[in-house]
């Protein structure tokens, strides 16, 4: 029940990042943003982002419980990227939408979108 409880906060956590990004101007990086993003790497994965990084997707993929953390992986790199392409970094954000793509399942909705913006990142002035 407590890794229930503290998987459901990690999911909150992130979801509430996704509604912030998504409630700010489309150029604009909401205040302490990427210090939640390094906040919830650490919550959801036990490491900082830059050690996640280092790591392979199959080896990250390991380290989760469930699918719910595996969800919940995928919304943390695709807010990271919005973050990124946000604070003028497209290439990094591009770099990083194929990371979130990888730990994707073969049948993820979001990959479709993931995709596009990828697609749309490659057109962005640098």
């Amino acid at each position: 029940m407590l890794v229930d409880d503290f998987v459901l906060r990690q999911i909150q956590q992130i979801a509430d990042m996704l509604a912030a990004l998504a409630g700010s101007p489309s150029d604009a990086l909401p205040d302490g943003a990427l210090d939640e993003i390094d906040d919830a790497y650490r919550n959801l994965l036990g490491m900082d982002p830059d050690l996640a990084d280092a790591l392979d997707a199959e080896t990250l993929l390991r380290g989760l419980n469930d699918a719910r953390e595996r969800d919940a992986l995928v919304d943390l790199t695709l807010a990271h990227a919005e973050a990124q392409a946000r604070s003028g970094d497209p290439e990094a954000a591009r770099s990083r939408l194929l990371r979130a793509l990888a730990f994707m399942q073969d049948d993820d909705a979001r990959a479709a979108q993931t995709i596009a913006r990828y697609d749309a990142l490659a057109d962005a002035p640098a």
